[in-house]
């Protein structure tokens, strides 16, 4: 059921306009993220979404800043952290 659900969930995100899919390597027991690039008051910006699954826990990071400034390797950290808080002792 969880593992379907991840698999729409991921869908959704990498068919957002102008999504761009980015691995998340080996986060949870599955995970997916993407990428979306715009602007605001002209300045370039981008905004990282990140999902992935922990047994029958679905977790999300939503992180936007500055075009070449944000990147998803800043963002990986906090997840991975959530992700051992997450697990069974």
């Amino acid at each position: 059921l969880f593992r379907s659900a991840m698999i729409h969930l991921d869908g959704a995100l990498d068919a957002r306009p102008g999504g761009v899919p980015v691995s998340t390597g080996t986060l949870g027991d599955g995970g997916s993220a993407v990428t979306v690039r715009g602007s605001v008051a002209g300045v370039s910006a981008v905004q990282i979404i990140v999902v992935w699954r922990v047994d029958n826990l679905v977790n999300s990071l939503v992180a936007e800043g500055r075009l070449g400034g944000l990147q998803l390797d800043q963002i990986l950290p906090i997840a991975t952290t959530q992700t051992a808080n997450e697990r069974p002792a």
